[in-house]
């Protein structure tokens, strides 16, 4: 059982590796364009994020944050951003809407990271890998996949209809594609929970020291 669901992994990663590739690069090109954007807005606005930043702060000190409220809000955010992945590749013609959202995802944590480094010194950069890696560590995976899979669906339907091939129904691929997008909805669920209630704790001992 193990070993097939290894060789299917390894199968899906090799047959696959251009659009892995293409997919990191459009993210990592969100993390540069993040942090670039940083120097580009004004002073005003930069205070503004600072006080919010405080703020934020203060909040967590006196215990003001709700977990599930986080939760919620984290696995809300994240839902909508798969959802959107997924109908992109239904309707085919959304491909490079998907590789949009990807920059999107890698714009907003290359800002929260460059801005909390360029404020905090050392201080705000752990503090950022502390509060914002973990549940990144579902989420973004999460996201990477399925717009692989997403795009791979697009791309091989486009094949078939060109070919006229009829040996796999789009039904069929349509229900296996969503039945892995649904589990990938799993692991943002897990992102949520500690976002929700682990990265709190993380904040107030990095807090600590800052």
């Amino acid at each position: 059982m193990i070993n097939n669901i290894m060789n299917f992994v390894y199968k899906h990663f090799k047959s696959n590796i251009f659009l892995y590739f293409l997919i990191l690069v459009f993210f990592m090109v969100g993390i540069s364009i993040g942090a670039i954007l940083i120097n580009a807005i004004g002073i005003n606005e930069k205070n503004q994020l600072i006080n919010f930043i405080n703020t934020l702060f203060n909040v967590l000190e006196n215990d003001s944050l709700e977990p599930l409220n986080i939760f919620k809000y984290s696995y809300k955010n994240n839902i909508i951003s798969i959802i959107l992945i997924w109908v992109m590749g239904i309707i085919i013609i959304g491909v490079p809407l998907i590789l949009f959202i990807v920059m999107l995802k890698g714009v907003a944590l290359g800002f929260t990271v460059g801005i909390l480094f360029t404020e905090f010194g050392m201080k705000g950069l752990i503090f950022a890998l502390l509060t914002i890696v973990p549940q990144n560590i579902f989420i973004i995976p999460s996201i990477i996949i399925a717009s692989v899979l997403s795009i791979n669906f697009a791309l091989k339907t486009i094949n078939l209809r060109i070919n006229n091939t009829k040996r796999i129904s789009f039904r069929k691929r349509c229900i296996t594609f969503t039945s892995i997008i649904i589990l990938l909805s799993l692991l943002l669920i897990i992102g949520g929970l500690i976002e929700g209630y682990f990265t709190p704790v993380f904040m107030k001992i990095v807090l600590k020291t800052m």
